[in-house]
């Protein structure tokens, strides 16, 4: 997720920071009216520093499947150098690179290199759109917690050169988005803090239970026949289907109880309990499986 850059310490910075912008551009970046708005918008606040990333858009999904790209990092080459020098032009500080086929993921890739103060998109309506650019402009406004501003943009009729259809800033919802996860992962998450391998053996015990009554299942009927020396598998699966039990029974409470704070005194039998279901149940279903199988 982007976020705003590290301010430097107070006394190693200047009193003003010249601002950073990055531009997302699924266009080239010329005519007088879209470089005028760019420009503008640009100069609002200052001395800004503006990074283009244009990426490189491929037609067809089989192309990129097939990594059939040359032509169109080609495309993506000369859209980036048309636009920088358009920039420089007037008189604003600019560079850029070739991104990824993805603007989203170039987009990603430019802010790790570049923690940008604001990010310019600048792609098509969604009747003439690339299919990588669709829902383009939603997608970074869930991700950014940064100013985005999205600029609509078409070819002219007479030249060819992009017009500007619409401009709209958007509101940041980044933030607020990664907050939600946040809390639907607290929500849904409602174990206490523990280690992995205790984790996992709140998993494994309980299914290894499971597969041992499975097999267990094999001897209802009549005890008297069930269990006889010629139904080891009988046997053996009920007697570690009986030990698992406890096993996990003991185990289940005692580490939640040790892991919410609870107690303070079964750290050890909880850390043991847990190496037992992980090694042993396992092998035990693995033991009952095969008794049953030759029986």
């Amino acid at each position: 997720m982007a976020t705003r850059p590290k301010e430097p310490p107070a006394g190693a910075r200047s009193e003003s920071r010249t601002r950073r912008v990055l531009v997302v551009a699924n266009d080239v970046v010329g005519g007088n009216e879209l470089l005028e708005e760019i420009t503008r918008r640009i100069r609002r606040t200052g001395d800004a520093e503006v990074m283009i990333v244009s990426p490189a858009l491929v037609d067809r999904p089989l192309d990129l499947l097939a990594g059939e790209v040359d032509d169109d990092i080609q495309e993506a080459r000369r859209r980036l150098q048309v636009s920088v020098e358009a920039l420089r032009r007037n008189g604003i500080p600019a560079d850029g690179e070739v991104g990824e086929a993805d603007p989203i993921l170039a987009m990603r890739d430019a802010l790790a290199k570049f923690p940008a103060d604001e990010v310019f998109i600048i792609a098509h309506p969604h009747e003439r759109a690339n299919w990588l650019e669709q829902d383009v402009v939603e997608k970074a406004q869930r991700e950014l917690t940064i100013p985005v501003t999205y600029i609509e943009v078409e070819p002219s009729g007479d030249t060819g050169k992009p017009e500007v259809r619409d401009v709209q800033d958007l509101t940041p919802e980044g933030g607020r988005v990664a907050a939600d996860r946040a809390q639907e992962e607290f929500v849904t998450d409602y174990l206490p803090p523990m280690p992995r391998r205790d984790r996992a053996a709140l998993v494994v015990g309980p299914l290894g239970c499971i597969a041992l009554a499975l097999l267990a299942i094999d001897c209802q009927g009549d005890i008297g026949v069930d269990f006889t020396p010629t139904d080891a598998g009988c046997i053996v699966s009920w007697v570690l289907g009986v030990f698992a039990f406890f096993v996990v029974a003991i185990h289940v409470p005692t580490i939640l109880l040790v892991r919410s704070g609870s107690s303070t005194g079964a750290g050890g039998l909880a850390a043991f309990l847990s190496e037992v279901i992980l090694w042993l149940i396992p092998s035990m279903v693995l033991i009952a499986a095969v008794a049953v199988a030759l029986s």
